[in-house]
């Protein structure tokens, strides 16, 4: 995908990597709230929320403390996991930054990622920074990467070269030229917010692919095709780590009206089924039997 004409979407791939992270603040407070709300049933169901309890706005507090981990881990080397027997060797800001939006893909994810929180709360208070950075992979890590291949380099969807490939050839790399001004403008973004920044570090490697403008590669460059046979029905999560809102409403100004439905599906995490309800689905169910004229615009939001 040219992110400098395809969907609707401007910039290039670090501002398209930032932005898709976009909502993590705002997921970040709907995490605290369901925490509290927990701890206030019985702090047990989410201690990082049971220290809150006493603050004025413990939502807010809790938010406060969150921020101040990611804050201070972005100061130093990292801590060190004060449960030696824990899945994550170490704490560093690089890891849990990459883990965040992992965590915030479907509630049920809560518990546990509130429960490392309150670990690394815990390993900061103590004090004693650590001088190895290397992490071992959190459980829920090696389970998202377990389809990973194992024979071959090309193999599976999230091979070390397909993804980035995909990435690179696809991707607009406007107003970076080189390692230099990558750092620059991703310097800027992490000024900006450390946990949304982190994403696009990955992208460096696309400097270093050859220029294959030459090669048969195909790219939307033009304008989306006048009309479908079937209208395609494009589902908006509101609250999504991964995807921005904003870019689903320009990929369905892109598509166009007389191309597409869109469906507002009001949940948290990534893709509608991690937050289901029973409005969105009804309506996915009812268009996928009768069709796009059985979508009607009052029906358009869940």
């Amino acid at each position: 995908m040219n992110f400098e004409n395809w969907m609707g979407i401007t910039g290039n791939v670090l501002d398209y990597s930032f932005d898709a992270a976009g909502q993590i603040p705002e997921i970040t407070v709907v995490f605290a709230n369901y925490c509290v709300i927990a701890a206030q049933i019985d702090p047990i169901y989410c201690p990082l929320a049971s220290l809150s309890l006493e603050a004025l706005d413990p939502v807010s507090d809790v938010v406060n403390r969150i921020n101040y981990i990611f804050s201070n881990l972005s100061l130093v080397v990292g801590y060190p996991n004060p449960n030696p027997n824990d899945s994550i060797g170490n704490f560093t800001f690089i890891h849990l930054a990459s883990l965040n939006p992992l965590y915030f893909w479907a509630p049920e994810s809560y518990v546990p990622w509130a429960q490392i929180l309150l670990e690394v709360e815990k390993a900061i208070h103590g004090g004693l920074v650590t001088s190895n950075p290397s992490t071992k992979r959190s459980q829920f890590s090696e389970i998202l990467f377990s389809s990973l291949p194992t024979n071959s380099l090309l193999d599976g969807g999230f091979n070390d070269f397909t993804g980035l490939g995909v990435s690179c050839l696809d991707g607009s790399l406007s107003g970076i030229e080189d390692f230099t001004t990558f750092l620059n403008y991703l310097s800027n973004q992490i000024v900006e917010n450390p946990l949304l920044a982190i994403h696009g570090y990955g992208y460096s490697g696309c400097l270093t692919w050859p220029n294959l403008n030459s090669s048969d590669i195909e790219r939307v460059r033009s304008a989306f095709p006048s009309t479908l046979n079937n209208k395609m029905l494009l589902v908006a999560g509101t609250l999504d780590p991964d995807n921005y809102f904003a870019g689903a409403l320009a990929t369905y100004q892109y598509i166009g009206a007389d191309n597409a439905n869109i469906l507002v599906h009001d949940g948290v995490g990534h893709c509608s089924f991690s937050d289901p309800n029973p409005c969105t689905t009804t309506t996915i169910k009812e268009y996928l039997n009768n069709g796009s004229n059985s979508f009607l615009s009052t029906d358009a939001e869940s």
